[in-house]
């Protein structure tokens, strides 16, 4: 089987959309001879800044020594950079051999069901980490907690709580509260429980509860402990205490994502998985993250960015302003249908002076025209599909001379994202 084949394979899964339950992914592991048991695992749940979370603490790992599996999504580009060992990801080949052997469980998984597109990613990454004789491992839940695929380890190190506000409110719930009760269902007997110190009061009491029933202790960071000492494209330096720290990132926010991170390390090394703070150091002035306030500093300038509710797009309306000044950008901006698309446009319409929206390449995605409504009376164009609306979104941005900004969805960054790359080239920026 080629990589070509396995992904062709796997993308016929689709039609099963988001079946939940672990009866499926359970029964897999077992057959595989339950490759999850032999990780050390750090399981990390939220609504916003999982991803970015995930990346610090599995960077300092790395930096530390450590062999360092990564398991995030969505993917952007390649499925492929969402499973990585010391941020190296699966070769294709690997991956391939792996979607064969998982494959060929078929008829000894008709009693419960074929696993889902998600399911089958995760099986295979589960399977990939044991094989590579991870030290330690940071996955990250796709969708919820206490029914996500991911939720398959008896005895985690560590339960991560990034920021839980409304989201995915058609499966998880109405509430926060009611988000954060299924969320808080990868808590485990004797696992370490660190929160992010911008947790709302409704999480943080779920949080809490669940936590006491386990008889575990929360960690939650001190956000008033960190001071930014500095703020600029691509580069964000704090202090806590007399120790500094840098982030090769954009928006204020990162603060706390890094603070959860520094937490998590800590609950880490006090089993046994000791990190220098020079290893911290590194770990975090080394990372990128992209599609997450990414600035390209072509010309004009690109931000690109995944936020896609209001929570984490809130925190997009303040960065933009830092970054573009008194140069209104263009948007560039596509939506799923499942999203709170009018809260995110009331959002971002005061910010920009234009906008183009396209529909991202997703069975849930909200058509260009559909969006376009909520932006109005701005001038909006509606092009499709995402890398033609990028090319206009671009040129339009040039003519004014001011930044392009691209947000509203993973799928619409990632999709374009390679676009804007060729872009540093051509204006001869190194890529960075």
């Amino acid at each position: 089987m080629t990589y070509e084949q396995a992904i062709n394979r796997i993308a016929g899964r689709k039609p099963l959309g988001m079946n939940f339950g672990l009866d499926r992914v359970k029964r897999a592991l077992a057959l595989l001879g339950h490759p999850e048991r032999s990780l050390r695992v750090i399981h990390i749940a939220g609504t916003n800044g999982k991803g970015s979370t995930a990346a610090m603490i599995a960077a300092m790992l790395t930096a530390a020594g450590y062999r360092t599996g990564l398991y995030t999504s969505p993917a952007l580009a390649d499925v492929r950079d969402t499973i990585t060992v010391d941020g190296t990801p699966i070769s294709g080949e690997m991956f391939a051999s792996l979607t064969g052997e998982i494959d060929a469980l078929s008829e000894e998984m008709q009693a419960v069901g074929p696993l889902t597109e998600f399911e089958f990613v995760t099986v295979l990454t589960l399977l990939w980490f044991a094989r590579e004789r991870t030290d330690l491992c940071v996955v990250e839940c796709g969708l919820g907690g206490d029914t996500d695929a991911t939720n398959v380890f008896d005895a985690p190190l560590a339960t991560v709580f990034t920021p839980i506000s409304l989201d995915h409110t058609d499966w998880l719930g109405s509430t926060v509260a009611d988000i954060a009760r299924r969320k808080s269902g990868i808590m485990k007997p004797g696992a370490a429980v660190i929160c992010a110190p911008d947790q709302s009061e409704a999480a943080l009491g779920v949080l809490f509860e669940q936590a006491a029933a386990l008889g575990l202790t929360v960690r939650m960071p001190n956000r008033a402990a960190a001071t930014v000492a500095e703020q600029k494209p691509n580069r964000l330096a704090f202090f806590i205490g007399d120790k500094e720290y840098t982030l090769s990132v954009n928006g204020s926010f990162q603060v706390s994502n890094a603070l959860t991170a520094l937490e998590t390390v800590d609950a880490v090394a006090a089993q046994g998985f000791s990190v220098s703070n020079e290893a911290r150091r590194a770990g975090l002035s080394a990372l990128r993250l992209p599609c997450r306030q990414e600035w390209l500093d072509a010309d004009p300038p690109i931000l690109l960015d995944g936020a896609h509710n209001p929570h984490g797009v809130a925190v997009l309306a303040d960065t933009i302003p830092q970054l573009c000044g008194d140069r209104a950008p263009v948007l560039l901006t596509g939506m799923l249908r499942d999203k709170d698309v009018a809260a995110v446009a009331d959002l971002l319409r005061p910010l920009v002076r234009e906008v183009f929206c396209c529909t991202p390449d997703n069975s849930r995605a909200l058509s260009a025209a559909e969006l376009a409504k909520h932006y109005r009376p701005l001038p909006v164009t509606v092009t499709d599909p995402p890398s033609a609306a990028f090319d206009a979104a671009w040129q339009r941005a040039r003519s004014f001379g001011c930044p392009l900004v691209v947000g509203g969805s993973f799928y619409v960054s990632g999709a374009v994202r390679a676009q804007a790359l060729e872009k540093l080239t051509h204006s001869g920026t190194e890529k960075g």
